[in-house]
């Protein structure tokens, strides 16, 4: 099989698994209801004006991504950044000894060696269920978690 460089993993892994991120994005989109529920309840209403429009984005986004509405630049722009970041921190879950450690380097996550990121890829490309599974969590955690 061919290899998936790093460059193009995060395009590449959201359409050929589509419907387990989608179906992963949709619980990030459940849990982040209740936790405005929550608000809602403690009458946090100025804390839930962002999160609420938040919400909106991720839902609408959501929808495009279901009907096939998103072009792979939107796909980037609306899913890279957390794709990245859980991809970086799998790849650091999995193949600790090669990947080098994730740093922040002018606020994007890196790896010090590319070679762990690459062997993730290609494991989930040949069918490894678990290591798709590692990404998937990171990346609902990615979706949820407030852009730095």
């Amino acid at each position: 099989m061919d290899m998936i460089s790093y460059e193009n993993a995060e395009i590449f892994l959201l359409r050929k698994f589509k419907p387990v991120f989608l179906k992963t994005l949709k619980q990030a989109e459940a849990e982040y209801k209740g936790m405005l529920n929550l608000m809602l309840k403690n009458a946090s209403y100025s804390k839930m004006e962002e999160k609420l429009r938040f919400l909106q984005h991720l839902d609408k986004n959501i929808g495009k991504l279901e009907t096939g509405k998103l072009s792979d630049q939107e796909i980037l722009d609306t899913f890279g950044r957390p794709m990245k970041q859980a991809l970086l921190i799998a790849a650091q879950h999995f193949y600790p000894e090669i990947s080098g450690g994730v740093q922040r380097h002018w606020g994007n996550y890196q790896l010090s060696d590319k070679a762990g990121l690459e062997n993730l890829i290609n494991d989930i490309k040949n069918g490894d269920s678990k290591k798709l599974s590692g990404v998937l969590t990171y990346f609902k955690n990615s979706v949820l978690a407030p852009k730095k």
